[in-house]
């Protein structure tokens, strides 16, 4: 925040380790806080949230998703390329 009173601080991890995460940043907090004082020379220092940030796991279901499009894209393409030859065969 704009007064310092609070400290967002965005994180990623691995899906399944999001609970184990969540629960050492927040057992760390107070070391953290104390650390971040100490070198920032603040006397008082900001309380700390510790958010996940998802927009990783979202950016690679997004990627997934294109790439099985891209898949079946390709797979009909050449369906079409087969039936096209086919069919300019039985015309000759």
């Amino acid at each position: 925040s704009f007064d310092r009173s609070v400290c967002n601080v965005f994180y990623t991890t691995e899906p399944d380790r999001y609970e184990d995460v969540a629960a050492g940043f927040a057992a760390a907090s107070g070391r953290i806080r104390t650390l971040m004082g100490k070198g920032l020379s603040w006397r008082v220092t900001p309380e700390l949230r510790f958010l996940l940030d998802r927009s990783v796991d979202e950016a690679e279901k997004i990627t997934d998703a294109l790439a099985r499009d891209a898949a079946r894209n390709a797979e009909s393409a050449e369906k079409s390329r087969e039936a096209a030859d086919a069919e300019a065969e039985g015309e000759e």
